[in-house]
């Protein structure tokens, strides 16, 4: 993992003949970016692009009201839009408290036909 500017250090990767292959998480315009620099030098690439929305707790948060949040934006369309959470990040200093509250949240979801009493998320695409 290199921080920084990515005109900067990304690019200077990118075009770097010595690294062979990158690994890029981000939108979805650097990412075809990244891919047409790096051609030149046939790198191997794995590419995480537009809708790896990281859901991050620092410890002063609101634990309850984030676990809520954590869980609706992880959920809602069934997780199928690019913008749901997929990693979330808890400060360890709160994560246990988390990890109960969200563990009790998503314990009470029913899954199944959108037309049945109570359901709270459908079926998924494929």
């Amino acid at each position: 993992m290199l921080p920084g500017i990515g005109s900067e250090a990304g690019e200077a990767i990118v075009d770097h003949p010595g690294i062979k292959m990158l690994a890029f998480t981000g939108s979805t315009a650097t990412g075809e970016r990244i891919m047409t620099r790096s051609a030149k030098h046939m790198k191997r690439l794995s590419l995480e692009l537009g809708g790896k929305s990281p859901f991050i707790v620092f410890p002063d948060a609101d634990v309850g009201k984030a676990a809520f949040l954590a869980s609706l934006f992880g959920t809602i369309s069934s997780g199928q839009f690019c913008g749901s959470p997929t990693r979330i990040f808890v400060h360890e200093d709160i994560h246990e408290e988390f990890v109960g509250m969200i563990s009790s949240i998503m314990s009470q979801q029913k899954i199944g036909r959108w037309i049945e009493p109570d359901v709270t998320n459908g079926p998924v695409i494929s």
